[in-house]
């Protein structure tokens, strides 16, 4: 006879996870159907599963009852962000609960401490509750979320992990029922659905506030991804951008800003809603990586696409965590590797960055990583390149007074004479000891805390002026950090990042 307490102890585990039960499946290694089968009690759990589940439970009490201890002088600036995101909110008409907010402080300056990597079904256990704690934010379309997420890679101090919960969390909106979809698609074809779609899955395979994602297979056979943009989306974007509150928040987040840094974030946001420009951005990285082994980008079915509509090859893969707990060191490595150089050699030698680093964003299979979502891609100017070469290259022969040169060219110290340009030295080498190594260097979760800790107790941290060039910079190194740390991954960086550098475009 099966056991229904225990089916609901199962359930209860993967909802505080907040895991679809394909989700579960993918987490415990058993088919997508298994998972189902038990939580319904049609078939008894297995012995080994409900030990896992046991593990979960006890780590889930843990978590509940037993918090741990504060860093409050270190991380001040982890509650100080979290204040500013949650009152924009407010400003904004979304109700945050006092509650929430004490929990949310606590455990975000909780992040640093040790103690999170007791194991990984506790950290996993962690990073649920986190998300469960600021569900507030669920189904916001405002800007705050992606301010929050923008402040994180450049204000030192706060958890790494942070842009990436609310990266999962701006990921999980609120579905619309597929019959407001079919009529989109139907609005946007001349033919019927059906002579150009042999089937179309009624259930989204991601929801985020700008657009819905749902799996299909066209009449040829090619199974296919249609991302359908939210209706009316621009128009509340377009009008929250005019919040006095919205451009407070990124004053406080940002610091010292300049007019085109609000205009280049808006942009970078609102790019995000132009189909046309994101359908030729994916096919202008397809070309260029088209013969480098290892980076797959879907195919663009540009005949089915319109100004709201995109349908690109469906491409399988592992998640980012699945594929992190599953993969060997040496693939996780290899990965990574693939993904700084399709950064590197793009921005570079191409001038253009694929600006949304969501974990979300890529998949893994054997020896390959799938790039997914041009929405967000950064288009450079050459001499903005050759301006962040010269700074670059400076930085990995060690060149300090190069360095300070260039910083001081383009206006980012305040008082520079005053400046305490030893110590930003010292942080700067250690954030950059990967690429001065010539030997293979691991980049771990402690060294890029550390490095974190270390620059948010520098004391002219806040005299460290932003531009648009500095914002774009630490998007993309913070977030590409953070990646690599999360896989442990070890490459002799150095001399691939010398190599593209250096090349003539």
């Amino acid at each position: 006879m099966v056991d229904l307490a225990k089916a609901a102890r199962l359930k209860k585990v993967r909802n505080f996870l907040g895991y679809s039960q394909q989700k579960m499946a993918e987490e415990l290694q058993v088919t997508n159907g298994a998972i189902a089968h038990w939580e319904s009690g049609d078939r008894p759990i297995p012995g080994p599963v409900l030990k896992l589940i046991e593990l979960y439970e006890r780590s889930m009490h843990s978590e509940l009852l037993n918090p741990l201890p504060l860093n409050e002088e270190a991380l001040t600036a982890s509650r100080e962000f979290l204040k500013i995101a949650m009152q924009a909110l407010q400003d904004e008409g979304f109700s945050v609960e006092q509650a929430a907010k004490d929990r949310i402080y606590k455990l975000a300056l909780n992040y640093f401490s040790e103690a999170f990597n007791k194991d990984q079904i506790f950290a996993k256990v962690r990073l649920a509750f986190l998300r469960r704690l600021i569900s507030t934010f669920s189904g916001s379309q405002g800007l705050s979320l992606k301010a929050a997420q923008m402040a994180c890679f450049i204000e030192a101090g706060l958890p790494p992990e942070l842009p990436v919960l609310l990266g999962d969390i701006e990921s999980a909106g609120k579905a619309l029922p597929f019959s407001q979809i079919e009529k989109i698609l139907k609005a946007s074809y001349e033919a019927p659905l059906n002579t150009l779609f042999s089937k179309i899955s009624n259930a989204p395979m991601s929801v985020t506030s700008l657009a819905q994602l749902h799996r299909a297979t066209l009449v040829s056979g090619e199974n296919v991804v249609i991302k359908v943009q939210v209706p009316g989306i621009s128009a509340v974007l377009e009008s929250q951008f005019k919040k006095l509150s919205f451009l407070k928040t990124l004053d406080a987040l940002f610091r010292k800003t300049s007019t085109d840094v609000f205009e280049d974030i808006k942009k970078q946001i609102l790019f995000e809603l132009n189909y046309e420009r994101e359908i030729k951005n994916q096919e202008r990285f397809r070309n260029i990586f088209e013969h480098q082994p290892g980076i797959v980008i879907p195919k663009i079915y540009k005949n089915l696409c319109s100004k709201n509509i995109i349908v690109s090859q469906f491409e399988p893969g592992f998640s980012f965590a699945t594929f992190g707990a599953r993969a060997s060191a040496d693939k996780k490595s290899q990965a990574a590797f693939l993904i700084s150089y399709f950064y590197g050699f793009s921005i570079f030698q191409r001038h253009v960055a694929q600006a949304d680093l969501h974990p979300g964003n890529f998949l893994f299979r054997d020896n390959e990583v799938v790039f997914l979502d041009f929405g967000r891609v950064i288009e450079y100017e050459p001499a903005e390149i050759e301006l962040e070469r010269t700074l670059y290259l400076a930085i990995l022969y060690k060149n300090k007074a190069k360095v300070f040169e260039e910083l001081q060219k383009r206006d980012l110290l305040v008082g520079a004479d005053s400046f305490d340009f030893d110590e930003f030295w010292q942080i700067l080498m250690k954030q950059q000891e990967h690429l001065l190594t010539n030997a293979p260097f691991k980049i771990t979760r402690s060294l890029v805390r550390s490095v974190n800790l270390e620059a948010s107790l520098f004391r002219d941290r806040k005299r460290i002026k932003l531009d648009k060039s500095l914002l774009r910079a630490s998007i993309v190194n913070v977030s590409l950090l953070s990646l690599f740390a999360e896989l442990e991954a070890e490459a002799p960086w150095r001399e691939q990042t010398l190599a593209i550098l250096e090349a003539k475009a």
